[in-house]
């Protein structure tokens, strides 16, 4: 059902109070209290009283609404402010790691698959990026959690920074992260993931108890690969991923056709 046009008006109207300073609907507020009560005054005023008292009713319709509507106002848009504060913190609580700040992973399947099924009918490529932090129980084990979690954090940050804005990368679980990348070629999306690496392998970690150097094993899928589903690309990644593993870890590694068949098989990995 279509939303009526006076509704898309109120919304629109809350939408741009709501991002203006606070002093902007309170005044607003006021003024048009003053103007109305001025109106409903002269309206009675000339009907009901045989001789009107014109500066009188105007001093009192402007000065009462000009008193009463700006502490009124201030309380009721203070309450809409803080609403609207927490309507966007639980919208936010609800799509992102709270640890690393980036999307959760069930707010990144929502998005994937939205993404997906697009390109599945535009024809567009879209890749997907799948990175694991190399020995990161180490890191634990040897700094304590509290590092392990700077380590996890500063890796999410490193990711958005790196992925362009229309990207979307979320922290996967543990100490694993994916990133889907519209409108991206295998080859394209290969560049990227190297670009990642090349960005951690020559970064320092600052973490409570010093600096440490971090590597990864970063698998890379496309649906070139004639594969649709965020569960089969997914399945692809983490195929090449532990390729890299089994190779030394530190590396990248995209997933060719060979793996694409394989994949068919196992498309419920994720899905669990």
């Amino acid at each position: 059902m279509a939303e009526r046009p006076e509704r898309r008006f109120i919304d629109r109207l809350k939408a741009r109070l709501l991002a203006s300073p606070h002093w902007v609907p309170v005044v607003a507020t006021t003024v048009v209290s003053v103007l109305a009560s001025i109106g409903v005054s002269v309206l009675i005023v000339h009907t009901t009283v045989a001789v009107p008292r014109w500066q009188s009713t105007l001093l009192v319709a402007a000065v009462i609404p000009a008193i009463v509507a700006p502490s009124v106002s201030w309380i009721c848009f203070s309450m809409m402010y803080e609403l609207e504060a927490a309507r966007a913190e639980a919208q936010r609580s609800a799509s992102t790691d709270l640890l690393t700040g980036v999307l959760n992973r069930r707010r990144f399947i929502q998005i994937a698959e939205a993404i997906l099924g697009r390109a599945k009918h535009s024809g567009i490529p879209v890749a997907v990026i799948l990175l694991d932090i190399d020995n990161f129980k180490r890191i634990n084990d040897q700094y304590g959690h509290r590092a392990g979690d700077e380590v996890l954090q500063a890796i999410g940050r490193l990711c958005s920074a790196t992925l362009r804005p229309e990207d979307q990368v979320a922290r996967w679980g543990g100490e694993e992260f994916v990133a889907l990348l519209p409108e991206c070629s295998a080859q394209e999306a290969f560049a990227v993931a190297m670009r990642l690496r090349t960005e951690m392998t020559g970064s320092y970690f600052t973490v409570s108890d010093g600096t440490l150097q971090v590597s990864a094993s970063i698998g890379v899928a496309s649906t070139e690969l004639g594969v649709e589903g965020l569960d089969h690309l997914l399945t692809l990644a983490d195929q090449a991923m532990y390729e890299v593993k089994r190779n030394g870890k530190d590396g990248v590694l995209a997933a060719t056709a060979v793996m694409s068949t394989q994949a068919l098989g196992q498309a419920d990995l994720f899905s669990r």
